[in-house]
């Protein structure tokens, strides 16, 4: 534990007045006068009076006979007051360290005060203690002892000071070729205590340092290098020096840089002289540059012209790598340097060379040597030219030249007057650049003048004299000339006539140019007569122009030259009939309520002019008030309710005309077809129906009778039946068209007493529907139980029995005989459809004895009917619903007999066997509503119509 202002012993114990301890080694070892913290001696109090000096001395006990002196000091004490001990006498100790004292009388003491002094080491004489330094031992235990002795002296106590680096934190500079290598000395770490005792003690370790670049020695406290250091790195060491004492400590950074060492250029000043004429790149100067730790060099320049730096736009000098394998810079020229004597003879270039740390620089001195003029030999001179035979760019004259260090020469010219018809290329032809035939200018002075880049001399004179010019044509009767031409004008129309005059020829040709392009198919002219046209072959179309405006370009040409002149041509529109694009149209609907509008005819009309509006009108006759018509869409509808019934046509023919909005007109007709309109429901004749049915009833027998009506005329009063008997979980019931149910599946499954509701519908052929309950009862059979003892009489036992059995069994003798003789010979059996229809074999001429049988052939009969009455709708729609396939008829008690019906349509049914009176539907063919005829949920295919049994 560290001491904070802690006492040792006390000093108001034993009065004031001294001691006999004068000559005499004191060591108390008892707790009152033992440390119990760690830290060092601040102050001492006695409490006699006057002042003298003592020595103040630690003990630490190792052992009952080895006491090591910690440290000792002479302190100077006035009696009575706190006596502050100096730093540098401070004593060091530990908790459980004595302290002793020699050489004053100022302490006084005390005898008998208590157990808690029992232990008083007292010695005399003092010389063999005070001869001792710190760390020596002494055997305390064979001295003097005095027992219950207090004494009046006190040492107040502080804690310890933490050791500091002497010369820490620092930086260190050394130069890059100073530490090039390992074991380089770089510093030498020091520290101290204020506490006296403490600085034998100290330890110094590095921490927080680059161990791979220093190294440090703890024995002489010094820093090596571990390798080479690099520049422009900051190295940093923490270094911490630690006390033994109380082991307080202290930290400091010595801070590492390694300085870059100059570069160095060993061949600047220099100087060189360069013609002004020079263009090409040229090395003039190889720099030599060294660096102490051979690191990368880079140069780089910046130039003045005495006293002024250069703009960036005339830089004629650059320093720069002189390779991509070499290290070394050079001066150069660069390139088209544009060198000028007079404005710059001398240049001044600062190069600067750095290794990226520290820059050096050097002066380099350039002089321009001032270039020669050129000479022009052949100037001054004179030529003449003839317009009519030297055309452009014929060569009148070659300047001749000389320059004497070969500069290349540029060449430029003035004229007088201006504007002259020649020109001066760099390579010293004099040339012609325009026509000269329509030039008026008789002459010109043309002055020429040389440069090499440097020097430009004054003009030399050309003297070019222009004979053999051309009159120009003139067009004389046109200025901003515009026309105006219709659409549809005649092939070859005169539209306007070009005149033109000529002072030197007769024979003037006219031609023109269109734009757009499109005119040229539109417009053509006389070259010879100067007349504008319309074109000879192609017509004038307004509506398919895709521009209306064109603008014409009208040459006269002499055979030399020409004038030309601009006219506008404005087409413009003319209108023209529409038309139909057929001359008829037709449309089948249906009456209907006033405001129907009917099926859309779909007329398809022309009109040449784009974006002309058509309206619609019609004409139907006496009729015409029947209907409406949309004049934009042409789309008829009833001005009225249109009812057959009330005597409305059936059919009707329109005449429907289309006017355009200039009042041209074509007209086409209309043929409408009024069929009847399918406007009511079928109904039955009851709300509901009850049926009582036996379970024993035989498949085909007549179940029970629907009757159903519809009020619409024609075929869309025909009705259709379908069961609904989902209730009964199959289909044990069939219906006919004509609303007869007969069974279709064996109904022994029903128990007696069953009751199960089922729904019927009746459709039109346009599908309106009407639905009703159908309740199916299945009854109770019945039995009488006897309910006496008596026997029972036998039939014959009975009189009265052959009172009727008599005639009863006559009866049945004659009826035995008829059936007898229907089994041989065909029977009638009338129906409302086919009264006389016939119930025999066709085939085999056999009676037909099965019942259900005789029904089938009675329905095949229906259907042949059906068929002859539809046929013109089956011819028509055959081949859209029709397939081709055979109808068989199997008569289970005769032997699974065949019949094969043939027709010339598919009439389609299923499931794929009619037997004993199945379920037959003929489907009404029309033209509005074909669909399936159904036989005993048979497929069916007719290809041929029904056979009738013979008449007898």
């Amino acid at each position: 534990t560290h001491c904070t202002n802690e006492n040792v012993g006390n000093n108001a114990c034993c009065g004031t007045s001294p001691g006999g301890g004068s000559g005499h080694a004191y060591m108390i070892e008892t707790p009152n006068f033992q440390f119990t913290c760690c830290g060092v001696t601040n102050s001492v109090t006695v409490g006699g009076s006057g002042t003298d000096t003592f020595y103040l001395y630690v003990w630490r006990r190792y052992s009952s006979t080895n006491y090591t002196l910690i440290g000792k000091e002479q302190i100077a004490v006035t009696g009575g007051t706190n006596s502050i001990i100096p730093d540098t006498q401070r004593l060091s100790f530990i908790s459980g360290d004595y302290i002793g004292w020699t050489g004053t009388n100022l302490i006084p003491d005390a005898t008998n005060v208590g157990s808690d002094y029992v232990l008083n080491h007292r010695h005399n004489p003092v010389t063999d203690i005070t001869s001792l330094t710190a760390g020596s031992s002494y055997d305390w235990s064979g001295v003097d002892v005095e027992i219950n002795k207090n004494y009046g002296i006190q040492v107040s106590t502080t804690a310890s000071t933490a050791p500091y680096f002497t010369n820490l934190p620092t930086t260190v500079y050394l130069a890059d070729t100073a530490v090039v290598t390992s074991g380089v000395t770089i510093f030498t770490v020091s520290a101290t205590d204020v506490d006296p005792n403490d600085v034998t003690g100290l330890t110094i370790e590095p921490y927080l340092y680059k161990d791979d670049y220093f190294t440090f020695d703890k024995s002489s406290k010094t820093v090596k290098s571990a390798r080479q250091l690099l520049t422009n790195v900051v190295y940093s060491m923490l270094f911490v020096v630690t006390e033994s004492h109380c082991l307080k400590s202290s930290t400091a950074t010595l801070t590492v840089i390694i300085t870059n060492s100059k570069p160095k250029i060993t061949n600047l000043p220099s100087a060189v002289s360069i013609r002004e004429s020079v263009y090409q790149q040229t090395l003039l100067h190889t720099l030599t540059v060294t660096d102490p730790m051979n690191e990368y060099v880079t140069c780089s320049e910046t130039w003045t012209v005495g006293p002024e730096s250069l703009s960036d736009n005339n830089y004629p000098f650059i320093v720069r790598q002189i390779s991509a394998s070499s290290s070394a810079y050079g001066i150069y020229l660069m390139a088209w340097p544009r060198l000028d004597y007079n404005s710059a003879s001398t240049y001044n270039l600062s190069v600067s060379c750095t290794d990226g740390t520290y820059n050096v620089t050097g002066i380099y001195y350039v002089n321009v040597i001032e270039n020669s003029k050129p000479i022009i030999s052949n100037l001054d001179n004179a030529v003449t030219v003839n317009a009519t035979t030297d055309f452009t760019g014929k060569v009148l004259i070659t300047v001749q030249t000389y320059d004497e260090e070969s500069d290349q020469l540029t060449f430029s010219h003035t004229c007088n007057p201006t504007g002259c018809p020649f020109s001066v290329y760099d390579s010293g032809e004099v040339s012609i650049t325009s026509n000269l035939l329509r030039w008026s200018t008789a002459s010109y002075d043309i002055s020429v003048a040389a440069s090499d880049g440097y020097t430009t001399i004054p003009g030399e004179k050309l003297k070019v004299y222009i004979v053999g010019t051309n009159k120009d044509p003139v067009i004389t009767n046109v200025a901003s000339t515009s026309l105006s031409v219709a659409e549809n004008t005649a092939l070859g129309t005169s539209l306007y006539t070009v005149s033109a005059t000529d002072a030197e020829y007769e024979n003037t040709t006219f031609y023109m140019a269109v734009t757009p392009d499109e005119g040229w198919y539109l417009f053509q002219m006389d070259s010879t007569s100067g007349r504008i046209s319309t074109h000879s072959t192609h017509a004038i179309n307004y509506d398919t122009l895709t521009n209306k405006v064109f603008t014409m370009r009208v040459y006269a040409y002499d055979g030399i030259w020409y004038d030309e002149e601009t006219i506008t041509i404005s087409v413009t529109n003319v209108n023209e009939a529409p038309s139909f694009n057929q001359k008829a149209y037709s449309i089948n609907d249906y009456e209907g309520p006033s405001g129907t509008v009917l099926q859309d005819p779909r007329f398809t009309t022309t009109d040449p002019d784009s974006g002309d509006t058509l309206t619609y009108s019609h004409n139907c006759g006496n009729d015409t008030s029947r209907f409406t018509i949309n004049p934009t869409t042409g789309r008829l509808s009833y001005n009225g309710s249109y009812s057959l019934d009330m005597g409305a046509p059936k059919s009707v023919t329109c005449t429907i005309t289309i006017t355009d909005s200039g009042g041209l007109t074509d007209v086409a007709s209309l043929s409408i077809k009024i069929g009847y309109a399918n406007q009511f429901t079928p109904v039955f004749d009851a709300a509901s129906y009850s049926f009582t049915i036996s379970h024993n009833t035989p498949i085909g027998n007549v179940a029970f009778q629907l009757n159903a009506t519809d009020s619409d005329g024609d075929s869309q009063g025909i009705v259709e039946y379908t069961l609904n008997q989902a209730s009964m979980g199959n289909t044990y019931f069939a219906i006919l068209k004509n609303g007869t149910a007969y069974v279709y599946k064996d109904l022994t499954v029903f128990y007696t007493g069953a009751t199960y509701t089922i729904t019927a519908t009746a459709r039109d052929v346009l599908g309106l529907s009407s639905t009703v309950n159908v309740v199916v009862v299945f009854p109770v059979s019945t039995t009488d139980i006897t309910t006496t003892t008596d026997r029972e009489r036998l039939f014959f036992q009975d009189y009265r029995n052959t009172y009727w059995f008599v005639p009863s069994g006559m009866g049945a003798a004659v009826l035995l005989f008829l059936l007898v003789f229907m089994a041989i010979r065909c029977y009638r059996i009338e129906d409302k459809n086919n009264p006389k229809g016939c119930t025999c074999c066709c085939d085999t001429r056999e009676p037909i004895k099965n019942r259900n049988k005789v029904a089938n052939h009675r329905r095949l009969k229906e259907l042949n009917d059906e068929v002859k009455q539809n046929k013109a709708s089956i011819e028509d729609r055959g081949e859209r619903y029709g397939k081709n396939s055979s109808l068989s008829i199997t008569d289970e008690e005769q032997g699974d007999e065949e019949r094969n019906i043939n027709s010339r349509v598919s009439l389609v049914a299923s499931p794929p066997a009619i037997q004993n009176g199945g379920e037959m539907h003929v489907t009404n063919w029309t033209t509005r509503s074909p669909s399936p005829l159904t036989v005993g949920h048979a497929d069916i295919e007719n290809q041929g119509p029904f056979q009738q049994c013979p008449k007898e």
